[in-house]
């Protein structure tokens, strides 16, 4: 972004940026740049801290009263406290998952029972907030759910699911934990951290797509092999 915004300089806009990572502010420098010490994926701190927001984005756009050139201001304050992702629980009960080494038959059941609950959850979240980040696999959730079974039953050469099962199910995977993390940020937004511990370790659908990860790198569809070998399913750390 410090590139682009030197690029939009020359142009005649004037920019600011806001830096996460002090050591790329310093090896890309932006025209002006404001680092801050927060986590990754929230540049203004802690969500529902509006007064401290506020301070953190005033911050930023003083910059814009600095001349062109290179400047790097660093934020002094710390973000509010997180809580601690330690003993987090879900805003709601689901049935208890099967163990990890479970019978795929077993797995799959579960999975396809919690996804469905799941599912009328998200579906509320969806009414409530007016909008969602799935839609790319063109399949809902139980759907979804019902795919997933089938390859790790190692039956995609039968399968009349989706035209193309193995993209379906590269999106879809992706969309189910997208569709748990919008139910459970729905009820409680600070749990971030948490909610990944959880869902691949606590739920039915994690435990499932961990299980492809090991079944898919011996998939006849090459997208869904490509997929495995890349690690699209399941992130290095959660590997089984």
């Amino acid at each position: 972004m410090g590139g682009l915004a030197h690029y939009l300089e020359r142009e005649g806009l004037t920019t600011v940026n806001i830096a996460l990572i002090h050591k790329h502010a310093i090896a890309q420098p932006a025209p002006r740049a404001l680092w801050v010490p927060f986590w990754y994926g929230r540049p203004f701190g802690a969500p529902n801290q509006p007064a401290f927001q506020r301070r953190v984005l005033d911050s930023v756009l003083d910059l814009l009263d600095e001349p062109a050139g290179r400047v790097l201001c660093e934020y002094d304050r710390d973000a509010p406290e997180m809580p601690s992702p330690e003993g987090w629980e879900p805003p709601f009960d689901l049935p208890e998952p099967p163990n990890a080494d479970a019978d795929i038959g077993v797995i799959c059941s579960a999975m396809k029972v919690e996804v469905a609950a799941m599912a009328e959850k998200h579906a509320d979240v969806v009414e409530k907030h007016g909008w969602t980040s799935i839609g790319l696999s063109k399949l809902d959730l139980n759907t979804v759910a019902e795919l997933l079974a089938v390859f790790l039953r190692g039956e995609e050469k039968d399968t009349a699911i989706a035209k193309r099962p193995g993209l379906a199910l590269k999106f879809g995977c992706q969309e189910i934990i997208d569709a748990y993390a919008e139910c459970v940020l729905a009820f409680s937004p600070d749990a971030p951290l948490a909610f990944r511990r959880w869902y691949w370790n606590r739920t039915a659908a994690g435990i499932a797509v961990r299980r492809l990860q090991e079944v898919a790198l011996n998939s006849t569809d090459y997208r869904v092999k490509i997929s495995a070998q890349n690690r699209a399913f399941v992130p290095r750390d959660w590997h089984m």
